[in-house]
């Protein structure tokens, strides 16, 4: 539905799939699949909000997703789904305007994916985004 421009569309079933990903966890707390499937879930719906123009919104769900990506990652590193969700989580969370502290983690996930050969397209294009948005922004160390 967002590839064909339906995006308020594909909003709703976003909404409804994070709904029931939030309950599943809810049912299993510890269950590191499910958790990467919230995480996704997340970043989903983020990245759609942020599409319709509703930055705020998209910049909470990143935030989130980001929290839950990190534990999800430093419980499991060799998780390539964990890396990939912390790295589009950290990077677009970064061009919203999130913390400069961020970098390094979304850099370290690029780093693990690509080490393993496992990056496309998508992974290139969000490290490349945060590089260029860190020219943008001021962050001292980086």
């Amino acid at each position: 539905l967002s590839h064909s421009g339906k995006k308020a569309e594909a909003l709703l079933y976003a909404v409804r799939s994070t709904e029931l990903r939030r309950k599943l966890l809810a049912a299993e707390p510890k269950d590191a699949r499910m958790q990467n499937r919230l995480v996704f879930a997340l970043n989903l719906e983020a990245f759609l909000r942020g599409q319709l123009g509703q930055n705020p919104a998209a910049k909470l769900l990143f935030t989130e997703s980001y929290r839950f990506a990190s534990a999800l990652v430093a419980a499991d590193p060799a998780r390539p789904d964990g890396q990939k969700n912390l790295l589009e989580a950290a990077s677009a969370l970064f061009v919203l305007g999130g913390p400069c502290d961020i970098v390094p983690a979304a850099r370290s996930a690029f780093k693990a994916i690509e080490a393993r050969k496992l990056f496309n397209k998508f992974d290139q294009e969000h490290i490349d985004t945060l590089e260029k948005t860190l020219r943008q922004r001021t962050c001292p160390g980086l």
